[in-house]
């Protein structure tokens, strides 16, 4: 299973390298010995347009299972899960308090601007 992760990821950097979606970056992992880890990647992305997030340029990193793609990686900013919550805090404020939490959502995205 693990070559078949490895190998759909390699197949799917060639097409992402050919035609990537403008303002996203992504590219896999350098270790010290310059070996590429396709399993972690680093990224930026930018907000979503007309949400909370729109104008933000988000890093994050992606780390894929030996069980990709039948288990892909999830979207976190886009779907949200209130029931299964990460973060107390930011939990607590998406179901409680959603206006705190729409204006901690701006102030993260004016933290986070395009680079120049």
């Amino acid at each position: 299973m693990a070559g078949m992760a490895r190998t759909r990821i390699a197949e799917e950097r060639k097409a992402w390298r050919k035609n990537k979606p403008f303002g996203f970056h992504a590219r896999p992992e350098t270790g010290a010995d310059g070996a590429i880890n396709l399993m972690r990647w680093k990224c930026h992305i930018p907000g979503k347009t007309k949400t909370d997030w729109e104008g933000g340029y988000f890093p994050l990193t992606i780390e894929f299972s030996e069980d990709y793609p039948s288990k892909p990686p999830k979207d976190l900013l886009n779907d949200p899960n209130p029931n299964s919550p990460a973060q107390s805090d930011a939990y607590m404020l998406f179901t409680q308090k959603p206006s705190e939490y729409k204006r901690r959502m701006r102030a993260q995205t004016s933290a986070h601007p395009p680079p120049a």
